[in-house]
């Protein structure tokens, strides 16, 4: 779980520090699929002090999750190289006025930053994996995978607006 030590940081206004590291990340569920991290994610984050008890953490987080081809439905992994930016305030001080809605609570010396993350990866999956521009996918007659194998199957890409005028042509 990434955890960020801000103990001397959030003494000193204006003080700025840069962290590098990984940290592995829990599975990610989303509505009912689960992906999980194929390894620990990593992190390049430039913390800074903006004043009253409020730490701004903005960087990039790199992870790569394991995802089905929406189109073959194989299993593969899919890089995610993700910008992070979030503010945030320790929750035991007295309320400041440039506390926004936006800024998350934390309280003591160190940020858990695994929700924030998590929430900004999700918003960054596209809608659809594909594993390779070339995937083929399945046959929709048969269901065996085109990228590994031929079907005999014989396919009719018929409009099915015009389903009714092929049925006249016949007779």
């Amino acid at each position: 779980m990434p955890f960020l030590d801000v103990e001397r940081l959030k003494k000193v206004k204006g003080e700025r520090r840069r962290v590098v590291f990984t940290g592995s990340l829990p599975v990610l569920k989303l509505e009912d699929s689960e992906f999980c991290f194929v390894e620990p994610a990593q992190f390049e984050l430039m913390l800074t002090n903006v004043g009253s008890s409020a730490v701004d953490v903005e960087g990039q987080v790199q992870v790569a999750l394991k995802v089905p081809c929406s189109r073959c439905l194989q299993h593969f992994a899919y890089s995610l190289n993700v910008p992070f930016s979030e503010t945030y305030y320790e929750k035991n001080q007295p309320a400041h006025s440039g506390k926004t809605e936006e800024w998350v609570a934390y309280s003591g010396d160190y940020i858990d930053i695994t929700p924030e993350v998590l929430g900004t990866v999700l918003m960054n999956l596209p809608m659809r994996f594909i594993c390779s521009e070339q995937c083929r996918g399945l046959c929709p007659i048969c269901g065996v995978d085109l990228n590994t194998q031929q079907c005999n199957c014989i396919r009719e890409d018929i409009d099915p607006r015009l389903a009714k005028l092929q049925e006249l042509l016949k007779s």
